[in-house]
């Protein structure tokens, strides 16, 4: 796992509560990995209690709207992309679904970029 943070900053993995992960301003912030490259943004999304993981918390940060908004939130605060996001209890919610909107769509972005870029190439412009 040391290699992984040579490549990728992380955010806090500790939350107490919904109401700590939902603390943008604070839940956001890289917590490990600052020395690394950048090039991946890892978002924790997951309340860890006193006794282990909480289901019922995920049953709040793992739906569509929450999710859709904590990407957007750690996004504004910290200027990077979020790039994976960790949960506990995946089938729980709509993290399936998020995930894969969030990946076609900035794969749309990518490939009309490069077909801009490979007609402009192909017609000298």
């Amino acid at each position: 796992i040391a290699e992984y943070f040579n490549t990728v900053i992380e955010t806090q993995y500790s939350f107490k509560d919904v109401d700590a992960v939902s603390d943008s301003s604070e839940s956001c912030w890289p917590f490990r990995g600052v020395d690394g490259r950048k090039d991946f943004y890892s978002i924790n999304n997951f309340v860890t209690g006193p006794l282990g993981p909480s289901k019922l918390a995920a049953q709040t940060i793992n739906k569509e709207a929450y999710l859709k908004k904590r990407l957007l939130d750690c996004e504004a605060v910290t200027g990077y992309v979020p790039n994976i996001i960790a949960v506990d209890f995946w089938q729980i919610g709509d993290v399936v679904k998020v995930v894969q909107e969030v990946n076609i769509s900035r794969g749309s972005v990518v490939a009309v970029s490069l077909m801009s870029r490979i007609q402009k190439w192909f017609h000298g412009d």
